[in-house]
C-alpha cells in the first residue's frame, strides 16, 4: 500500500513560478530591481500604510532582495514584482508571507502612487489569489490591513474577503504599537465567485 504524503509542499516551489495578467507580468524579484523598490519604500505615501525596511540608499534593498529569496527557498513565503508587460521597471510588489503547508499565507502588496487607481492591484490580485488557492493549496488567506487604508480594504471586499475584526496592538512599527484590521479569504468563498 502507498500512503501519500498529504503535508507535502505542493510543486509551486520548484522553480519560481512567473504570472500573466492581460496587462502585467508578475516575476521574480531580483537585484537588478533595487532602484524601484528603493522608490516604493521611500515614498511615505506608501510607506504610511506599509511596514518597510529603513532605507537610506539603494543599496539597502538588497536585504530586501534576499529576504525575499530566503522565504522563497525556505517555502515560507514567495513575493512577485509587478511589471507592466512590455516594461523593465517594476511598480510594485505582491505575494505571500507566513504560509503554512496547504494552510494559509498572508497577502501583502505596494504599489507606486503613480500607478494607483488604474486596477493594476485589482489585476495582480485577482491572479496571486489564483495560484495561492490552487498551486499553494491554501485554505486562507489572511490581510493585516492598517486603519485609514481605505483603498486597501476596498480591494479585498471586492475579492471576497472578510473584515474579521481589529488586531490590538498587534505589530511593533516604528517604536509603536499598532492595530490592524484582519481580513480574510477562505478557499470555499473564493470558489464561488471563481468557479
Amino acid at each position: 500500500m502507498i500512503i501519500e504524503n498529504t503535508n507535502a509542499m505542493p510543486h509551486a516551489f520548484d522553480s519560481f513560478p512567473v504570472l500573466h495578467t492581460e496587462r502585467l507580468d508578475l516575476i521574480e524579484v531580483t537585484s537588478s530591481h533595487t532602484p524601484d523598490l528603493f522608490q516604493l519604500v521611500t515614498d511615505t505615501r506608501v510607506s504610511r500604510f506599509f511596514n518597510v525596511m529603513p532605507a537610506t540608499q539603494v543599496n539597502d534593498m538588497e536585504k530586501v532582495v534576499d529576504r525575499f529569496r530566503k522565504m522563497y527557498a525556505d517555502k515560507t513565503g514567495i513575493r512577485w514584482a509587478i511589471q507592466l508587460k512590455g516594461a523593465t521597471n517594476i511598480i510594485g510588489t505582491i505575494g505571500f508571507y507566513n504560509i503554512t503547508d496547504k494552510h494559509r499565507g498572508v497577502l501583502a502588496y505596494a504599489i507606486l502612487p503613480e500607478y494607483w487607481n488604474k486596477g493594476y492591484v485589482s489585476e495582480a490580485l485577482k491572479e496571486v489569489l489564483r495560484f495561492g488557492f490552487k498551486e499553494l493549496e491554501l485554505r486562507r488567506v489572511d490581510a493585516e490591513i492598517r486603519p485609514g487604508n481605505i483603498p486597501s480594504e476596498r480591494v479585498l471586499l471586492k475579492y471576497g474577503f472578510t473584515h474579521e475584526g481589529l488586531l490590538r496592538q498587534w505589530v511593533l512599527w516604528n517604536g509603536e504599537y499598532q492595530n490592524m484590521n484582519m481580513y480574510a479569504l477562505v478557499v470555499n468563498d473564493w470558489m464561488v465567485n471563481n468557479a
